[in-house]
């Protein structure tokens, strides 16, 4: 990368941020019932290792009744273990897992593309207002684009570098995704099968490497 597609990255990379924080408790405005809900979930689960309904440490909130996923209301937990309960904590995961998204679509279109598509590709998440929008609002299934994204990352690697390790990481990850909204149950093994199917025809992965995928993700 040069100094100028360096400086360009920064720019980016700024503003990204700057549009996804700035008066972040005034747009949107109030309080969406879900992150009320996964406030009140992450403080019972810091105080008492339950849910609001008493299940101890659920694998799926239940809400208000329609169900939540639970990897959004597990950080806030953590957050508010390490800063003490405050609804402003609400909305920080969206935050930081929107700025991630910006870094890692550039990651990959390192991988995949040259650097100048490879910063299109970051404007374009940086600037869309359906990915600002969605990194301003506590909502659990906003994590899911994001740890897909990242786990992607992962995986393009693992392919390039051939490590074992690399290929668990990868199951890792996508196992973490099955936490972040429910609709992960459906993508994430449509997604890995029909990436096993053509990677192991074009010979870029063996049968030993999609074990070191699927051990880790079926045991999460």
């Amino acid at each position: 990368m040069s100094k100028k597609e360096r400086l360009i990255f920064l720019i980016i990379l700024v503003l990204g941020i700057f549009v996804r924080v700035y008066k972040l408790y005034d747009n949107p405005s109030g309080i969406h019932v879900d992150e009320a809900g996964m406030f009140v979930d992450a403080n019972m689960l810091v105080g008492y290792g339950t849910d609001r309904y008493g299940t101890n440490y659920p694998v799926y909130f239940t809400n208000y009744g329609g169900g939540q996923s639970v990897m959004y209301g597990y950080i806030v937990a953590l957050l508010i273990k390490i800063f003490g309960s405050s609804y402003a904590l609400v909305r920080v995961p969206s935050v930081v897992f929107g700025i991630l998204l910006i870094i890692f679509s550039y990651l990959i279109g390192n991988e995949l593309m040259n650097i100048k598509n490879s910063l299109l590709l970051m404007s374009f998440v940086s600037f869309c207002p359906y990915f600002i929008q969605a990194s301003r609002i506590g909502l659990d299934c906003n994590l899911f684009l994001s740890f897909f994204t990242i786990s992607f990352y992962v995986f393009i690697k693992a392919i390039k570098c051939e490590k074992n390790c690399l290929f668990v990481l990868t199951g890792l990850c996508y196992g973490l995704c099955l936490y972040t909204y429910a609709i992960s149950y459906l993508i994430v093994p449509c997604f890995l099968l029909f990436s096993f199917i053509y990677l192991y025809v074009i010979k870029k992965i063996n049968f030993k490497q999609i074990v070191f995928v699927l051990s880790p993700l079926f045991i999460i």
